[in-house]
């Protein structure tokens, strides 16, 4: 029996991605990129901002993952012919950005808040 596959709506994954915060930490990375990143930028950009240290590899997974789910999108670098993800135009990649920039901006406000005290 093969395995069976479950499709989930755009709001259900959007969900999925914003309860993991590695997946959030991915997503996240992608979103505000403005150029296609590959997996070991990906996992540097973590490092940096989480300081979390992830594989590439796993980064990788996850990219894949996304793609399924229809949030990222591969393109090939045309230079080094090296595999690197965007965000796709699809539905569920809105409500996630839209998500991402909502938590930004909380992030913001409590820091300025913060220093105003």
């Amino acid at each position: 029996m093969g395995k069976r596959r479950v499709k989930y709506s755009p709001e259900e994954v959007t969900l999925l991605i914003l309860n993991k915060p590695l997946y959030y930490a991915v997503a996240k990375a992608l979103f505000t990129a403005d150029r296609p990143l590959h997996a070991s930028e990906i996992s540097r950009i973590i490092k940096k901002s989480t300081g979390e240290d992830v594989s590439p590899g796993y980064v990788y997974v996850i990219l894949q993952k996304l793609e399924k789910w229809g949030v990222a999108e591969p393109v090939k670098d045309p230079l080094n012919g090296r595999l690197t993800f965007k965000p796709s135009n699809k539905k569920v990649a809105r409500l996630l950005r839209e998500e991402i920039m909502k938590r930004e901006a909380r992030e913001i406000e409590e820091l300025i808040k913060v220093s105003e005290e």
